[in-house]
């Protein structure tokens, strides 16, 4: 925590404004456009120590998230945990639910196959053998507007994020993962990962390929044709295994047998035709859509060389399906009997709660404001607007959220303009006044302070901020420099 100096250390830091006035400003021609803000204030005083253009309104770049982790913690509170729940109408008889089962989301972005199996356990203890009814996945707790741009009011993506949606599974990515047999004609295999009966798959790919002809040869040159084979076979055995090792160090992600490279960028919804490395006439197609349930609908199609595998990694579009998918199939092979199918929907006002995880919001703040951590800057900023009822437009929830905020705790905000929780907008605009207003703010709730003034980067400790500003006085900060020349910093200075 902040250690209050002694009177005699503040009158030597009142006396030291006109050093800061001739030293901290070293750029004269952004003094000169008016494209600095500078706002010094004693959090213990009050007194402004030093300020140059606090009221003008500057692109913030990352430090929005500062804006974002305030708002939170004033409207979710402290200690506030995002969770995922397994809903019902009523609880069960005998072990006999009746009805549909909801999984519903409220913003984890880090919901995966693991904490389903937990719900699942946690339905098999409370005494669940039978659901008379649908296993529905709700994703409804805030709006479909999956990417930053779509309500951020930009067109300008800046970083390709993760979709963000109220009910993810495994940061919202599905692989589609074909394998054609040793035979030609015969049809391929078609998985993917995650394994969910949130999946309709459509394959009509089949193997392709021709069988060499048996060539009689002479003795000899025979011999020295297997031992060349059996040689080349022998370096391809140690040349893998050197190459596998050195994949699986580098934390490669791997299916059954065979390694898998991911793109560095997923497909789009449309359709892609990928053309098979070994024979330009295979060629695998994959279309993506939905069907009338909500289930991720897959379409597999084309030729693909004997003994081949191919994987094709996308975004989903409807991850609340994939999820229900994976609890049904859990649930299925826990011994649990069910009279439904999977969908996707709205869980009813009136509810129980049968099971479910949850992570503390803290958790995520802290990789927000030390690491700068985009995707979940965003995250926060929707569960903020979904809390606050923004079922439709929840970017605007937010926002009104935000504003509020600022107007209770007299914070000056002229020019203040928000349009994301991550800072990626170009369209942000913050004066330095306000920022400094945000950390006074806190400062004086001690509640709120004692959460948020550890979970900020330390100058030249941790964070964003881990090689910057070494051997300087600067310690809790919250750091922003990106690649549109806007470079931003506020923070605490402790006084020694």
């Amino acid at each position: 925590m902040i250690r209050r100096p002694p009177r005699s250390t503040l009158d030597r830091s009142s006396a030291a404004s006109d050093v800061y006035k001739r030293q901290i400003v070293k750029l004269p021609n952004e003094v000169k456009n008016g494209t600095v803000g500078i706002f010094v204030k004693s959090l213990i005083t009050g007194k402004e120590l030093y300020s140059l253009n606090p009221e003008k309104a500057l692109t913030p770049a990352s430090n929005t998230k500062l804006v974002t982790a305030y708002t939170a913690l004033n409207e979710l509170g402290t200690n506030y945990d995002v969770k995922t729940l397994a809903l019902a109408l009523q609880k069960p008889i005998s072990g006999i639910i009746s009805g549909n089962l909801f999984l519903k989301g409220f913003g984890d972005p880090y919901f995966n196959v693991n904490d389903i199996e937990d719900i699942v356990d946690d339905l098999i203890k409370s005494g669940v053998k039978q659901i008379n009814g649908d296993i529905i996945g709700d994703g409804s707790f805030y709006d479909n507007k999956s990417k930053r741009i779509q309500y951020s009011g930009d067109a300008d993506v800046v970083e390709d994020l993760p979709p963000i949606y109220a009910l993810s599974i495994e940061k919202n990515y599905f692989t589609v993962i074909v394998s054609s047999l040793s035979i030609p004609g015969l049809p391929c295999n078609v998985q993917t990962y995650p394994r969910s009966s949130g999946f309709s798959i459509i394959n009509d790919a089949v193997s392709n390929g021709y069988v060499k002809p048996i060539v009689q040869q002479k003795e000899s040159s025979h011999r020295r044709v297997s031992n060349f084979a059996k040689q080349s076979r022998n370096n391809f055995k140690k040349n893998w295994k050197r190459h596998s090792e050195v994949l699986k160090s580098k934390g490669s992600i791997r299916f059954g047998d065979e390694l898998i490279y991911f793109r560095r960028k997923p497909h789009s919804y449309n359709k892609a035709k990928v053309s098979d490395n070994l024979n330009n006439k295979n060629g695998i197609s994959v279309v993506i859509t939905n069907d009338s349930t909500g289930k991720v609908l897959i379409k597999v199609s084309g030729k693909l060389a004997v003994g081949r595998r191919v994987s094709y990694r996308y975004e989903a579009k409807n991850p609340a399906a994939i999820a229900a998918g994976i609890l049904f199939d859990k649930l299925i092979l826990s011994g649990i009997k069910i009279n439904g199918i999977v969908k996707t929907g709205n869980s009813p006002s009136q509810y129980k709660v049968l099971a479910g995880v949850e992570r503390p919001l803290n958790d995520m703040l802290k990789f927000v404001l030390k690491n700068s951590n985009n995707f979940l800057a965003e995250n926060v900023f929707k569960i903020v607007g979904g809390y606050n009822g923004g079922i439709f437009e929840t970017a605007h929830s937010t926002i009104d959220a935000t504003n509020k905020n600022l107007i209770q705790d007299k914070i000056p905000m002229k020019g203040t303009v928000i349009n994301d929780g991550s800072g990626l907008s170009r369209n942000n605009r913050i004066p330095a006044q306000t920022l400094v207003g945000i950390l006074s703010s806190s400062y004086r709730d001690k509640k709120i302070f004692k959460t948020l003034y550890p979970l900020m980067a330390i100058a030249g400790v941790d964070g964003t901020v881990r090689r910057r500003m070494r051997g300087t006085c600067l310690l809790y900060t919250s750091d922003a420099a990106d690649e549109r020349s806007s470079e931003n910093l506020v923070g605490h200075r402790i006084i020694k």
